[in-house]
């Protein structure tokens, strides 16, 4: 909300917790699994589709985290600066971000037997397919 992006703008993030979501990013970059060709190309997607080296936009992962890490230490307040001027600042004539969503999410009391009486036809449907065959 409002009050948490302003309370973060002023009091910044730990250095520990920017350390560890960036030593994290590194990783989940270099981590080689059965889909890192589909993650490899979607990425070089999404650069393209940005106007940006696909290469580099899906392979560069360090060269981005360490222009990060020299940005912030050229410029401490520099995540606290991208919150004011995207986030809070339209309220003071900036950019901003005017838009808002609230989403309010309230349990349904008959989910569970809902769940329950699906699962149960679509289990008679095959006990049925069974008997006929």
């Amino acid at each position: 909300d409002y009050a948490s992006s302003e309370k973060t703008a002023q009091e910044g993030f730990p250095p520990e917790f920017v350390e560890a979501t960036l030593h994290q990013v590194e990783l989940g970059g270099k981590q080689v699994s059965s889909s890192f060709g589909l993650h490899v190309g979607i990425h070089m997607l999404l650069s393209w589709t940005h106007k940006a080296d696909p290469v580099n936009g899906a392979l560069g992962i360090n060269q981005r985290v360490e222009t990060f890490r020299e940005r912030l230490k050229q410029e401490p307040e520099y995540l606290q600066n991208l919150i004011r001027e995207y986030l809070l600042e339209e309220k003071r004539g900036g950019k901003g971000n005017g838009h808002r969503l609230t989403l309010t999410y309230r349990p349904d009391p008959d989910y569970n037997d809902r769940l329950q009486r699906d699962e149960d036809e679509r289990l008679a449907e095959i006990e049925k397919s069974m008997n006929a065959a």
